[in-house]
């Protein structure tokens, strides 16, 4: 089977989720000897690139002219170099898990940011945005453009650095990334001066809205392009989701949850719910007017943690990889077939619209009786 082609202009979007980012490059990778070979962003049709967190330093990486190959590689020295493990693997899972805990209450995080700014330069180098923003004119056409996404903390919301918008334009591209990727716990949030006093601090853009940013390339695709949705291929990657029997298998029952579980576990919940509720936006939006929408998301058997170095896993995550990279060339995504909706978007589009129809009829016998 050869993959649907493309329509005329192209947005890709890839979800947060720290080393598991590994999944997307490697499918990246297939897709990019699928067109040819050469970096994904000299593919004319490729035009809107967007990611949070792990999906920012994917998307600035092709931004830049990396091949995903280079990408992949990356993230594996970051799981090696970076992510080093807390306690020896011989420790059991529980007590790695206490250990980091309480790292967390002493520390402001478990990881220094140095060493991930080290790896950034080597990946972005110091360029801006503006100045992306100028190379992607220059030599990849005018209408390319970068989004990632990370939170202002002291005003609650979701930023969005924009490769185009001149307001965005003095951030490192590395900023950026690391802006993005600033996951609690984990990294320290990046402190930034704006202006010559306004001190804002960043954090991870996976715990706004937007981890799943499909519907931020959606709309970047129609009102920054001006394009028709008829006209547009969103390419959306997830980085694995484990189904409900595998996630209490990995995380035990909720009803038996301590209150450092639901400090621990209630974040994935928040962020796997407004993921979900991204691609349905999509769906209801713009798929609705014609867009050709493709969710590709894999299943996982266990929980791989966001800062796993283990040698098994990143094994493991490149197979993943591999498997998802044969699902986005054979079209095998969530719309087509719901073996390949893990998610269950199907299933609560389905749910969404009974429980509009009913209130729509209920609406009508009110007015008829």
């Amino acid at each position: 089977m050869t993959m649907t082609p493309f329509r005329r202009h192209v947005a890709l979007a890839v979800d947060g989720g720290g080393i598991k980012g590994l999944i997307v490059a490697q499918a990246l990778e297939r897709l990019e000897k699928e067109l040819g070979g050469k970096p994904l962003i000299d593919h004319p049709q490729i035009q809107v690139l967007a990611g949070t967190s792990t999906g920012a330093i994917i998307t600035a990486g092709l931004a830049v002219g990396m091949h995903a190959r280079e990408i992949a590689e990356m993230y594996v020295t970051i799981g090696k170099e970076l992510f080093k493990p807390l306690l020896p693997p011989y420790f059991p899972r529980p007590l790695q898990q206490l250990y980091r805990v309480l790292l967390s209450i002493s520390r402001t995080s478990v990881y220094s940011a140095e060493g991930l700014i080290n790896v950034y330069k080597r990946l972005v180098g110091e360029k801006t945005l503006g100045e992306l923003h100028e190379e992607l004119r220059r030599r990849r056409g005018p209408d390319k453009a970068l989004i990632v996404t990370t939170v202002d903390v002291k005003n609650r919301r979701t930023k969005f650095l924009k490769s185009y918008d001149p307001k965005d334009g003095d951030w490192k591209l590395y900023e950026a990334v690391l802006a993005s990727s600033a996951a609690p716990t984990y990294l320290p949030v990046y402190k930034r001066i704006e202006g010559l006093t306004d001190v804002r601090y960043y954090a991870d853009g996976g715990i706004g809205n937007y981890n799943n940013p499909g519907y931020v390339a959606a709309r970047e695709a129609v009102h920054w392009k001006h394009a028709k949705p008829g006209d547009v291929t969103v390419l959306s990657f997830g980085v694995g989701w484990l189904a409900p029997v595998n996630f209490e298998a990995t995380f035990g029952r909720p009803s038996e949850w301590r209150a450092i579980d639901w400090a621990k576990n209630g974040v994935a919940l928040l962020i796997g719910d407004a993921a979900r509720g991204q691609s349905l936006n999509v769906i209801e939006g713009y798929v609705s007017l014609g867009m050709d929408f493709r969710r590709f998301q894999i299943g996982l058997l266990k929980d791989i943690p966001i800062d796993s170095s283990d040698p098994a896993n990143l094994a493991e995550l490149r197979r993943l990889g591999d498997e998802l990279g044969e699902r986005l060339i054979k079209n095998q995504h969530a719309l087509e077939d719901a073996q390949y909706d893990p998610e269950g978007l199907l299933i609560m589009l389905d749910r969404y619209r009974d429980s509009l129809k009913r209130v729509e009829e209920s609406e009508y016998s009110v007015h008829t009786n």
